[in-house]
């Protein structure tokens, strides 16, 4: 089960990854 193990660590990358752009678009959008 490995695969299971990397999947969810690159779902965390990709989340906090997605969250960054969130972030960074919200910023923009208040300045």
């Amino acid at each position: 089960m490995r695969s299971t193990v990397i999947s969810a660590k690159t779902v965390e990358e990709c989340v906090n990854k997605a969250l960054d752009k969130l972030q960074a678009n919200r910023n923009e959008v208040n300045i």
